[in-house]
C-alpha cells in the first residue's frame, strides 16, 4: 500500500496475543504437510476441539457475539476485585463518570484502530506503530506493552494472596504458620509453582482461551454474589458513601478504571477473525462488550462500597468469609483458576516483547532457552508480587502509565499519522474525539502515575 512500508501481514506480531495464534495456524499447516502431529498437539487439539464445538454452537466464531465475548473476556479479570476500593477513592459520582468516559473512549479508540487496520492491514501494535509513526516507535510500543503485562502479572500474584488470606485465616483447620504473612507467601509460591508457572512454559497455549472463558463465568458469578451479599446485609455502610472524593486519592483510583478496560491488543485478533470484516462490526462488538463490562463494574463497585464503606480494602476479597459462605468459596476457587489462566495469557505478550527486543524468533528459539527465559521472568514477577505492598499500586501503575499509552495516546497518534487525516476527511466529531483521546491519555499518564507514586512513596 502506498505510503506504508510493506511489513508481513501474517507473523511478526511480537507482543500481541494474535501473534501466538498466527504461529499456531502456521504450525498446524506445517503438520498437515508432514502428515503427523505430536502427542502434545493431538491432546491440545482434542481438548480445544471439544470446547470449540461447545462455544461454536452457542456463539458462532467470527460473529458479533463471539467478537464481543473476546473483547469482554480480555477486559474482565482481576481488576474487578479492586473496583469497590476505586469507587471509595473517587466517590460514587466520579467513579460512575469514569466508567462512562472509559466506555466511550475505549469504544472510540478500538474503532479508530479498526480504521487503520482496514487501511493498512497491520495485525499488531508493533507493526502499526512502526508503519505509521516510524522506526523506533515499535520498540517503544513493545516496551510499554511489556511493562503493562509485567505490572498486570504482578497484580495477579498479589490477587492470589488476597484470595488465599481469608480462606486461611477463617478456617479452623489451618495451622497457625499459614495464617501469618510468611505462611501466606509460601502458599502463594505453591500456587505459582503448581498453577501459574506450568501454564507459562508451553510455547503454544491456544487451548487456554477456552478455559479463560470459563474463568470469565466465575467473574460474573462473583459480581452477582457481591450484589446479593450487600443486599442481604441491607447496604449497612451506605451513609458513609462519598459522592466525590478530593485530593490525591481521587486521582489515585483513575489507574484502576483505565486498567479495567485494557483490551486493545485483542482488537487486532477480533478484526482479522471476523466473518464479514468491517470497522462497523468492530464498533458494534466494542460497544456491546464494553457496555456489559461497565454494568458489571458498576454493580461490584457500588454495592461493594455500600456494604463496606470506608473500611473497604484495596482487594474486596479480604472482606468476605469464604469458609463460612460456601457459595463465596466456589467463587474464590473459580477466581484462582481465572487468575492462573490470565497470568499465563498475560505472560505471552510479556515474553514476546522480550524476544522482540532481543531479536529472537519464537518459532526458532530452542526450547531450553525459552524455558529459562520465561522461568526467569516469572520468578521476577513472583518476587515483586510477594513484596509489593498494595495491589492497587500494580493496577494503578499498569493502568495509568501503560494504559494511558495503549488505550489513548498510541491509538490517537496512529490514526493521525495513518494518512489522509484531515478535518475535511474525518469530520468534526472524529477530529475532536481523537485530540481529546490524546489529551486524556496524557492526563492518565501524568496525573494518574504521579498520584500512585506519591501515595506509595510519599
Amino acid at each position: 500500500m502506498e505510503g506504508f512500508p510493506q511489513i508481513s501481514r501474517e507473523g511478526e506480531q511480537s507482543s500481541d496475543s494474535a501473534y501466538v495464534f498466527s504461529i499456531e495456524r502456521k504450525k498446524e499447516r506445517a503438520s498437515a504437510v508432514n502428515g503427523a502431529l505430536s502427542p502434545q498437539q493431538k491432546c491440545g487439539k482434542s481438548i480445544a476441539g471439544c470446547f470449540a464445538l461447545l462455544f461454536g454452537a452457542v456463539i458462532p466464531h467470527g460473529g458479533l457475539l463471539s467478537n464481543s465475548f473476546s473483547l469482554a473476556s480480555a477486559s474482565l479479570g482481576a481488576g474487578v476485585i479492586t473496583l469497590p476500593w476505586a469507587f471509595h477513592a473517587c466517590g460514587i459520582l466520579m467513579g460512575t463518570l469514569y466508567l462512562v468516559l472509559m466506555t466511550v473512549f475505549t469504544v472510540y479508540t478500538i474503532t479508530i484502530l479498526g480504521y487503520v487496520m482496514e487501511k493498512t492491514g497491520y495485525r499488531a501494535f508493533e507493526q502499526m506503530s512502526r508503519g505509521t509513526l516510524g522506526k523506533g516507535a515499535d520498540y517503544l510500543m513493545a516496551a510499554v506493552m511489556g511493562t503493562s503485562c509485567f505490572g498486570a502479572a504482578v497484580a495477579y500474584v498479589i490477587a492470589v494472596g488476597s484470595l488465599i488470606t481469608p480462606i486461611a485465616q477463617h478456617s479452623t483447620a489451618t495451622p497457625e504458620f499459614f495464617k501469618l504473612k510468611k505462611g501466606i507467601r509460601l502458599l502463594v509460591c505453591l500456587v505459582w509453582l503448581l498453577g501459574m508457572l506450568p501454564l507459562v512454559i508451553p510455547k503454544e497455549v491456544n487451548t487456554l482461551r477456552y478455559f479463560s472463558a470459563v474463568g470469565v463465568g466465575f467473574v460474573v458469578y462473583f459480581v452477582i454474589l457481591v450484589v446479593i451479599h450487600a443486599c442481604q446485609n441491607g447496604l449497612p455502610k451506605r451513609s458513609e458513601v462519598q459522592i466525590v472524593s478530593t485530593g490525591n486519592i481521587g486521582m489515585e483510583g483513575l489507574g484502576t478504571f483505565v486498567f479495567a478496560y485494557l483490551c486493545h491488543a485483542v482488537a487486532f485478533q477480533v478484526y482479522f477473525e471476523m466473518k464479514a470484516r468491517s470497522t462497523t462490526q468492530l464498533l458494534l462488538s466494542a460497544t456491546l462488550s464494553m457496555t456489559v463490562c461497565s454494568v458489571l463494574y458498576w454493580l461490584v463497585g457500588v454495592f461493594g462500597y455500600m456494604e463496606f464503606g470506608r473500611e473497604v480494602k484495596e482487594s474486596v476479597l479480604y472482606m468476605f468469609d469464604p469458609v463460612g459462605e460456601p457459595l463465596m468459596m466456589v467463587a474464590y476457587v473459580g477466581l484462582i483458576i481465572k487468575l492462573c489462566v490470565s497470568y499465563a495469557l498475560n505472560m505471552i505478550p510479556c515474553r514476546n516483547t522480550l524476544y522482540y527486543i532481543i531479536g529472537w524468533d519464537i518459532n526458532n528459539i530452542s526450547y531450553w532457552k525459552h524455558i529459562v527465559c520465561v522461568t526467569l521472568v516469572s520468578t521476577i514477577v513472583l518476587v515483586a508480587g510477594l513484596f509489593v505492598p498494595r495491589i492497587s499500586t500494580a493496577f494503578d501503575l499498569a493502568g495509568a502509565l501503560c494504559g494511558g499509552f495503549i488505550g489513548f495516546i498510541y491509538p490517537a497518534l496512529i490514526y493521525m499519522y495513518s494518512g489522509g487525516w484531515t478535518l475535511k476527511r474525518v469530520g468534526w466529531f472524529q477530529y475532536i474525539m481523537t485530540y481529546t483521546s490524546l489529551f486524556v491519555g496524557v492526563i492518565c499518564v501524568v496525573f494518574g502515575t504521579g498520584a500512585t507514586i506519591y501515595s506509595t512513596f510519599g
